[in-house]
């Protein structure tokens, strides 16, 4: 079962019990039941509108699983927007109790695993997020000439020239302007004389 990322608005609200996360594009990492469900069959029992921007809908699957058949009532509430026809919120309700315990704790115990695993991911993308977010600030405040510059040798890592240190710079560059006019002067003079 894979669901587009194109119904759901960029910043829609997903909660199971097991897995939350905020934003479309988590929805292409939903696949617990193509990777862990042989020959699943989802039959849809029920579709009711609680009000104008709100559904339920009432789902089984069912398939196998390595400890045996399962059978599992889903509740899905969705909340969309009536303009966009997009998902805003989306909250799943699981029911295993309808099977024999040890295949409803190994769904159970598969699909918490399955969340810590999305959820290192999820980590992971929000670091490299804050990462690249780091990464654009300190480039753009190094255009604006901060004195934040990039360590050549290793690009994680940021050093920032003393004030000091750029003054010392500054007497340089007008010592080094001043020798230059001053030898410009003197050849200058040099060839006049003769």
């Amino acid at each position: 079962m894979k669901m587009s990322p194109r119904l759901f608005s960029k910043d829609v609200v997903f909660g199971d019990g097991v897995r939350s996360f905020k934003g479309n594009s988590r929805y292409s990492r939903m696949r617990w039941i193509s990777e862990n469900v042989q020959k699943p069959k989802v039959i849809i029992e029920r579709l009711q509108m609680l009000g104008q921007e709100t559904a339920r809908v009432d789902w089984r699957l069912t398939g196998q699983v390595a400890a045996g058949n399962i059978d599992i009532f889903v509740q899905s509430t969705i909340e969309m927007n009536v303009l966009t026809g997009r998902i805003l919120s989306h909250k799943d309700s699981w029911d295993t109790g309808g099977m024999a315990p040890p295949v409803s704790l190994l769904v159970a115990a598969s699909r918490a695993a399955w969340a810590a695993r999305q959820a290192v991911m999820d980590a992971q993308e929000k670091l490299s997020e804050a990462a690249d977010t780091l990464t654009s600030t300190l480039e753009s405040s190094m255009d604006d000439d901060s004195g934040v510059y990039r360590d050549p040798t290793d690009p994680t890592k940021f050093f920032q020239q003393s004030q000091k240190q750029e003054n010392q710079n500054d007497m340089i560059n007008f010592a080094m302007i001043a020798i230059a006019i001053w030898a410009v002067y003197k050849g200058f003079s040099t060839v006049i004389q003769l």
